[in-house]
């Protein structure tokens, strides 16, 4: 699911705009059929801090590339790979970053914080993870402050179920 939101520039900072999205699927060539109901809802506050967020993925089992995939088959190993850059001039603080295994993966190595970290933070720690073998919620959480045009990232693997 891709949410884009266009903020007009004449929005105050505190302006929100929730949406619920919902996704449904019904895969019936598969046996027994697949199906799935999915909602999520992504709320949008106007901030002046501009943190902006990538996210890649590559096939580890077919040594490909980061880029968007298409398709995965059961046994493989995906990385994830979350980029984070203050596109402000503001400094970010309390920065988090949380994700979750996709449907259908489990977590199959430990999450890691990217190295080095940008300068202006002390330290990231993976503060929530799902054991290996499990889905679950991944969360990063960091010290300091992320300084204008700091970048950096995170990752984790999983393996298709």
């Amino acid at each position: 699911l891709i949410v884009q939101e266009f903020v007009p520039a004449q929005a105050p900072p505190g302006a929100s705009n929730l949406v619920t999205i919902q996704a449904n699927f019904n895969y019936t060539n598969a046996n027994p059929a697949l199906t799935g109901s999915y909602t999520h809802q992504d709320l949008t506050i106007v901030s002046d801090v501009a943190l902006l967020l990538t996210k890649e993925v590559r096939n580890v089992t077919r040594s490909e590339p980061w880029a968007t995939m298409n398709t995965a088959k059961q046994g493989e190993v995906l990385e994830y790979r979350i980029t984070y850059l203050n596109n402000g001039v503001h400094s970010i603080n309390n920065l988090v970053v949380n994700d979750s295994t996709p449907a259908f993966t489990t977590l199959y190595e430990l999450a890691l914080c990217g190295s080095p970290l940008p300068s202006s933070l002390s330290s990231c720690e993976v503060s929530a993870s799902p054991p290996v073998g499990s889905p679950g919620a991944i969360k990063w959480t960091f010290t300091g402050s992320l300084d204008g045009s700091a970048p950096g990232t995170v990752t984790y693997q999983v393996k298709v179920e």
